[in-house]
């Protein structure tokens, strides 16, 4: 009876850890999903390799854990990686924006320019603000641009004395700015001034 008692309670005590060891399981695995959708909703566009490397996970488990992440409509499979689907309407587009206080917004940027000195290293996000930058940078002036823009990009075609340097990624037509990995290869670059677009 001893024996079967001490038995019973092993067995029990045996099935209690596997359980909890299930459990603990599945919490981390929730816990890490939740985690992934911040990171690609804070990041917007994001590719499968970099959620490996950002998780340290394999790609079949980034694979599933973002087969349940897309049930939620404002994400979405992109070739290679998934990127946040913004309702329509929450943004109007890069010309709709540039027709509105298009004045000001030069002379923010007249402003802003100032700041830029001889051979400084600069970024400069996609904006219709940021977009007047180039036009109000010296033309003797020798400096470096590193930008994801579209317009600034054209801008500084005709400017020889900047050296560009332009961020890989999508072509984003209602912003018209390149996104994705581009924070990978900012982490490389040795910036002084970071000129940043907010819409509002």
């Amino acid at each position: 009876m001893y024996i079967l008692v001490i038995f019973y309670c092993h067995f029990i005590k045996k099935w209690y850890n596997i359980l909890k060891s299930l459990h603990k399981g599945y919490f981390m695995k929730d816990n890490r999903i939740k985690d992934m959708q911040e990171y690609i909703l804070q990041h917007q566009s994001v590719s499968l390799k970099e959620l490996c490397e950002t998780f340290n996970i394999s790609m079949n488990t980034v694979r599933r854990y973002i087969n349940e992440i897309t049930m939620n409509p404002g994400i979405k499979k992109v070739y290679g990686g998934v990127r946040v689907q913004s309702p329509v309407s929450s943004l109007p587009t890069f010309t709709e924006r540039n027709q509105t206080q298009s004045r000001v917004k030069q002379m923010i940027a007249k402003k802003a320019a100032q700041f830029i000195k001889e051979n400084d290293i600069i970024y400069i996000d996609s904006g219709t603000t940021t977009m007047y930058l180039v036009d109000y940078i010296p033309n003797d002036m020798h400096v470096t641009i590193i930008t994801n823009s579209y317009h600034i990009i054209h801008s500084a075609l005709e400017r020889p004395e900047i050296t560009l340097i332009s961020l890989p990624g999508i072509l984003d037509r209602r912003t018209l700015s390149f996104n994705g990995e581009n924070f990978k290869y900012l982490d490389a670059l040795n910036i002084h001034k970071a000129f940043m677009a907010c819409t509002a």
